[in-house]
């Protein structure tokens, strides 16, 4: 399918050896099947090719870790697309484009990914996931108590999120210098 989007085969190519690329294959495919236009796909396909890369680069290994990326992906695209408008509505409005896309793509490729838009995802729920359950049952606590937890372990998943960028950032810029 990417060879009807993407007139260089060298293009498809690397679409196709990158760690994501049946993925996005499968999400092209989807997009075909939508009715959406060709320019459309060769839009929405650079963003998801990044949004893998740098999963990977922040420590994605399987299709199952990339919705904790998300935050991290729009961060780092908006400070690589620096726009000259600072209107914080332009910048609103660019996250949100962006983080469409990649929950909709995730929706596709990834099993039960039901998104962060419309429903909140329990903190460290890739990697905890049976934390909150844990908590009310064995444990007892009551509603608001797992709000309270809820509220401080979001907090603490978004500071650990940035923390692990700037090592990142700060990895690549040692092998720069």
């Amino acid at each position: 399918m990417l060879e009807h989007y993407f007139a260089k085969p060298e293009t498809v190519d690397q679409i196709r050896e990158l760690w994501v690329g049946e993925p996005i294959e499968q999400y092209v495919i989807w997009l075909a099947g939508q009715g959406y236009a060709a320019r459309t796909v060769h839009r929405l396909v650079p963003i998801i090719r990044r949004f893998g890369e740098i999963a990977w680069d922040l420590g994605a290994r399987n299709l199952n870790d990339l919705p904790a990326y998300v935050e991290p992906f729009i961060e780092i695209w908006m400070k690589e697309h620096k726009r000259r408008s600072t209107k914080k509505s332009r910048r609103s409005s660019v996250c949100r484009d962006l983080k469409s896309t990649v929950e909709r793509f995730l929706k596709i490729v990834v099993p039960e990914y039901t998104g962060n838009s419309k429903q909140r995802r329990q903190p460290f729920s890739y990697h905890a996931p049976a934390f909150f359950s844990y908590l009310r049952n064995e444990r007892g606590l009551s509603e608001i108590s797992l709000a309270r937890y809820f509220l401080h372990l979001r907090r603490l998943e978004k500071y650990l999120a940035k923390e692990s960028l700037r090592k990142v950032v700060a990895e690549n810029e040692e092998d720069i210098v």
